[in-house]
Parts: C-alpha cells; structure tokens; sequence
C-alpha cells in the first residue's frame, strides 16, 4: 500500500476542506460581528434617548421647584429661601443646601458652596431638630441653643430663620424648606408659616433626591 500517496491525499483534502470551510467560518463570525454591532448600537441608542428624556424632566423639575422657592421668596419678603437635603437616602450620612436663592434688590451672600457634603455626626444638633420636627423657628438668633446652630446663624448674620420638615410619600424625611432673614425680624410668622406651608407640598411631591451636578 502507498502509505506516502495516501498521506499527501489525505493533506491535499484537508487543505481543500479548509479552504472551503475558513471563509464560511469568517464570513458567519463577520456577519455576528456586524448583528452585535447593530444590537450594541441599538442599545446605546436606546439608553441615550431614555438619558435624554429623563435628563429634560430632571430640568423641568428643577424648573418648578425654583419657581415656587421664588413665589415663596416675594410672598413672605424673605431675604434667602432654600432646601436643605440630607444624603444619600438610602444611607444618610451627610447635609448640603441643593437649592438656594437670595433676594435680588437686596446684599444677601449665598451660602450653597459653603454647605456641602457636612457630615450629619457633626451636625448632631441641627439633625434631630430639622430631622424629627415638622418646625424649628428661631425668631431670633438669641434663642438659639446649639452651638453649631448659633455659629452658622451668626456667621450669616441672620435675624430670623424658619425650617420646614419636608417628607416624601411614605413619611420619611427628605429634607427641609428654608427660610431666612438677614435685614429684618418679621412679626407675621402665621403668615409665612401658612405660606411655607403651601409651598411645602408643592415640592414634597417631586423633588428628587440630591444630586450635586444637576442642582
């Protein structure tokens, strides 16, 4: 038997075979290839649009809130009114002002960038108060206990400063509506009381959670 002949047969036919079998091969891992492509760009697509829609109602929410702190401001002739939320709800640890505005006719500092991120340990005393109570109202800075309470007043130069407990659907707290006076000691507290109030339910009813870039 032609052992040698039957070998250089058998190595001619394997050549063959894959000379057929390999472009099959490539072109089904090509056209695989091409089908996640597709897919991974239908994904992408997809998940920009779903960003795109949410993004736009993050804005508009932004949008309201800003508009009633704004009614809230005129209504009650405050000098600053802002939101206090702590974070992250899931594991509360710290404090920051997400929303913030100060009259505009008036020399009222802004005081956002310099509240961020403080850590609810050290702030123990704010906490329980704005954390537990629906109302912590010092209608001057004199009647302030707390220490750390009372340095952050005096170190604004606040007259008066009310904090509404803001809580979500299930009774939690998720943060807080402030109001602050600087030039003035308002005598009409039922009043700015009724129309925190208001307002109040207004944003409990869509503010998100903080999110440093967004607000």
């Amino acid at each position: 038997m032609d052992w040698q002949g039957i070998a250089t047969l058998v190595t001619a036919l394997g050549v063959i075979i894959l000379g057929i079998a390999v472009p099959i091969i490539n072109s089904k891992q090509k056209r695989k290839e091409k089908e996640w492509d597709l897919e991974l760009n239908r994904r992408f697509d997809k998940a920009k649009k779903e960003d795109d829609i949410e993004k736009a109602k993050l804005s508009e929410t932004y949008s309201k809130l800003y508009g009633y702190m704004w009614k809230l401001l005129f209504a009650v002739d405050a000098d600053r009114v802002f939101i206090i939320q702590p974070h992250p709800m899931i594991d509360k640890q710290y404090i920051s002002v997400s929303l913030e505005i100060t009259h505009p006719d008036r020399d009222v500092a802004t005081h956002k960038e310099n509240f961020q991120f403080k850590r609810m340990s050290e702030w123990a005393g704010l906490v329980a108060k704005i954390g537990n109570d629906d109302w912590m109202i010092y209608r001057s800075v004199a009647e302030i206990k707390d220490n750390k309470i009372f340095s952050e007043a005096h170190r604004r130069g606040l007259q008066t400063l009310l904090f509404r407990k803001l809580v979500d659907e299930n009774g939690y707290w998720e943060g807080n509506l402030c109001v602050e006076y600087t030039h003035t000691r308002p005598d009409n507290l039922d009043y700015i009381k009724e129309q925190m109030t208001t307002k109040a339910r207004l944003i409990e009813d869509i503010l998100p959670e903080y999110q440093p870039l967004h607000a």
